[in-house]
């Protein structure tokens, strides 16, 4: 297996996954596209979909990883008091945190559509 993701200081473990919260049910979601992408790297990762996990499910998660990516589809899905809590904790033990949505039904259509 090729060994991935940031080397652990104390030994030379290195951490292979990645919670991602986010809607994996729908094949041709965001996240799942991203998912994929991720695994083609080589990167090892923990779906959490978001409106069926725990804060403490996702912190379990998080804190003994290398990133928590997040692909928000409700609003309150996940208590924000709480993930606020859980982006401070990953802050104070140096591990980043990012979301992302993209929302193509605004975009304008330019290219060739497909139905």
């Amino acid at each position: 297996m090729m060994k991935t993701g940031r080397r652990n200081e104390d030994s030379d473990i290195y951490r292979e996954f990645r919670p991602y919260i986010g809607n994996f049910g729908p094949i041709w979601s965001t996240e799942n596209e991203i998912r994929r992408s991720f695994e083609y790297l080589g990167w090892s990762v923990i779906q959490l979909q978001e409106n069926q996990t725990s804060t403490a499910e996702v912190r379990q998660a998080d804190l003994s990883s290398d990133l928590l990516l997040i692909t928000s589809t409700w609003d309150d899905a996940l208590d924000l008091n709480e993930m606020i809590t859980t982006f401070y904790l990953c802050a104070k033990k140096g591990i980043p945190t990012a979301t992302l949505h993209a929302c193509t039904s605004e975009l304008p259509r330019t290219g060739p559509t497909y139905s």
